[in-house]
């Protein structure tokens, strides 16, 4: 039968898992307790628990000859270090031989960086003063605390919450400048994308146009243009999605995917004599993060006569039309 000392083997894996960490909720979870018992620290209260623990904590105590004096003292260079003691008289940092063994005790962390142009980061943090410092206080009884407070102070879960805030004051500290560098990624991103919204709205703008007059001099122009494959307004506005046109022209696309534009006015007349479609074409590709513009040279000879035969035909229709007005 087992006695009122003696623990299962449950509670044994909550004692040992404990006293690694001093995380009395993390303890009691991985030996296998409920959520809502981890959380309440009744295992804590437990008479044979916390008689175990006690010992247990006690011959720790003694094999390493661990006491109350030591801690006060190791908590005292904590809690009264000057950071003027790491410099010299000139500003620039001490070297490590010459820091004194107090002054060593209290440093949290020292991080030399070397940078490519040659020079020297050195960033240098103490221990927590202020957690030091009340510490300190409450073990020299400074406080004046009642008896239940100071059974709350030695209690299990005021140990673990100060575990708890080490661990994550180191864990800061060892992930803060790969978090930094993810906030610097994202926020590129965050630009690219702001460009990429800014060019569909200004390619769904050039979608866009004018209604087109039926009949008239521009139904005129559509219809001598349409031989050639030239989208015009008209042939905008009835399409719902942008279509991948492979030729020549402004609008169209390149066999390799490039979108083909033009220096010339939207609204350049067509009807001028001058007028070259496949004049000022370029196409722009992106090479990392620079948009390279690239013109086109004349496309090839039976595109050009093509181009000619529709522009005589269009100039035709014209003067016909301006004969019979």
């Amino acid at each position: 039968m087992k006695t009122q000392t003696e623990l299962s083997s449950k509670q044994q894996r909550f004692c040992d898992e404990y006293l690694t960490d001093m995380n009395a909720t993390r303890a009691a979870l991985a030996a296998g307790y409920s959520k809502s018992t981890a959380l309440s620290g009744q295992l804590m209260n437990m008479p044979a628990i916390a008689g175990y623990l006690a010992g247990r904590l006690k011959a720790i105590r003694e094999q390493f000859e661990v006491s109350h004096q030591m801690i006060v003292a190791e908590l005292a260079k904590i809690a009264f270090a000057n950071v003027g003691n790491y410099f010299a008289d000139d500003g620039r940092l001490k070297p490590m031989q010459q820091l004194t063994d107090k002054e060593k005790a209290a440093l949290w962390n020292l991080k030399v960086t070397e940078h490519t142009d040659g020079s020297t980061t050195v960033q240098l943090r103490l221990c927590s003063k202020l957690s030091a410092l009340e510490k300190l206080a409450k073990h020299t009884g400074f406080y004046k605390m009642t008896k239940k407070e100071k059974v709350e102070e030695l209690t299990a879960k005021q140990l673990a919450k100060d575990a708890e805030l080490d661990a994550e004051y180191f864990r800061l500290e060892k992930w803060g400048d790969e978090l930094l560098d993810k906030k610097l990624e994202l926020d590129e991103r965050e630009k690219e994308l702001v460009k990429l919204e800014e060019e569909l709205k200004r390619k769904k703008s050039e979608c866009g146009g004018q209604k087109p007059d039926v009949g008239g001099t521009k139904g005129a122009q559509a219809d001598a243009c349409a031989s050639i494959g030239i989208l015009t307004n008209r042939d905008v506005d009835v399409a719902t999605e942008p279509v991948k046109i492979i030729g020549h022209l402004p609008g169209q696309y390149t066999p390799e995917g490039y979108l083909i534009k033009t220096d010339m006015p939207a609204d350049r007349d067509i009807t001028d004599p001058n007028y070259n479609p496949f004049a000022c074409r370029y196409i722009e590709k992106k090479t990392g993060t620079m948009l390279i513009k690239s013109y086109l040279l004349s496309p090839p000879d039976d595109v050009m006569e093509s181009w000619r035969r529709s522009k005589a035909a269009m100039f035709k229709a014209l003067k016909a039309e301006a004969l019979e007005n």
